[in-house]
């Protein structure tokens, strides 16, 4: 487990620490009904539409709690000499630059997904597909926020080999913040629509919003048969490695047919030159089956599993 001072977080976050016990740090809490293994943790004290975490400092110092992130003047007065408080402007800030910096201490492959529908089953399904002999960090749940994604990236220890990581936007401006946490290597959009669109002036804005997150990616993995998606990706990233499936000729994987059995989908599917039958029972009991039913296949033709290897060069 990897341990960090409390001098190293008041650096990875550029606050104001008041040092006054010694202590390491392990974990990251937001919700005092989820503090466990108190000693070792961080709480941030996060403000919210409903709830302002500062409100419950002294419950969390009594149970054990000794290392917080809070807003600036916001210690309380009897508390101030006994715990480690670091005072910030922006604790969100905070927590997203904690994260980026625990990202920094590792060079093993990321894969990012985004879209507007199917982030959290294609990314089952991916770790699914690493098989049992990898260890592969990833998002817990659906965690893609902007509070989601640092606690995600905190999953990230000295075993693990490949990390696969959500992100999910509501308005302009957040994906910037996001790819600078996970700072992936890879990244797969999985559709684009309506979810969220009340806060964009067009799905193209929102679009290029969620691909801020691939800029400094070499690969991008996405369906093609959204023409406002492939069109885009195509003209935004030229340079990178743009790896498609669709129906559409053109596409790195086609899919050429879907057949109805009992039980399941047979695909008949083309992958270069080569034609191959995939049947998939999860396919057809999903409503997401459209957008998640590539990545196994990319396994499968061997695209993505060289790269997520811990001995390919996508770092």
């Amino acid at each position: 487990m990897i341990t960090y001072s409390p001098r190293q977080i008041e650096e990875a976050c550029q606050g104001r620490l008041s040092m006054n016990v010694e202590s390491r740090i392990s974990r990251l809490f937001i919700d005092s009904r989820s503090v466990y293994e108190a000693s070792e943790g961080l709480f941030f004290a996060l403000k919210g539409s409903r709830h302002d975490g500062h409100q419950f400092l002294r419950q969390l110092f009594e149970r054990g709690v000794s290392n917080f992130v809070v807003e600036e003047g916001k210690i309380p007065s009897d508390l101030k000499e006994r715990a480690n408080w670091i005072e910030v402007p922006d604790v969100l800030k905070a927590l997203q630059d904690v994260a980026a910096y625990h990202r920094r201490q590792f060079t093993i492959p990321v894969l990012a997904i985004t879209g507007s529908n199917g982030k959290t089953i294609v990314k089952e399904w991916i770790t699914q597909m690493t098989g049992n002999d990898i260890f592969v960090a990833r998002s817990p749940r659906s965690y893609n926020s902007q509070v989601g994604v640092p606690l995600s990236l905190w999953q990230l220890n000295a075993q693990s080999e490949i990390g696969i990581f959500e992100a999910g936007i509501s308005q302009p401006g957040e994906m910037e913040r996001l790819e600078n946490i996970i700072r992936p290597g890879m990244g797969l959009f999985t559709t684009l629509g309506q979810a969220h669109q009340e806060n964009f002036s067009s799905l193209e804005e929102k679009l290029k919003e969620k691909l801020v997150l691939f800029k400094n990616v070499a690969t991008i993995f996405y369906g093609a048969d959204q023409p406002l998606v492939d069109e885009t990706i195509r003209r935004c990233y030229p340079e990178k490695q743009l790896l498609s499936w669709g129906r559409s000729d053109g596409v790195t994987l086609q899919l050429l047919e879907e057949t109805d059995l009992d039980d399941h989908k047979k695909l008949t599917l083309k992958y270069g030159d080569t034609t191959f039958l995939f049947g998939n029972t999860f396919y057809r009991q999903s409503e997401c089956g459209k957008i998640f039913f590539p990545s196994p296949c990319f396994f499968y033709t061997g695209d993505i599993l060289p790269m997520l290897s811990p001995k390919g060069q996508h770092h």
